[in-house]
């Protein structure tokens, strides 16, 4: 987790990603800016 004051970073391995499913968390919300 990295936090820039308005902007949060959550940093997963894959495994962890597909376990806490912050996607299918924060799925009704509006994507602002997706990375890769």
């Amino acid at each position: 987790l990295m936090d820039y004051g308005s902007v949060i970073a959550h940093i997963f391995s894959p495994q962890s990603r597909h376990y806490y499913d912050l996607e299918g968390l924060w799925r009704d919300a509006n994507i602002l800016l997706r990375m890769q």
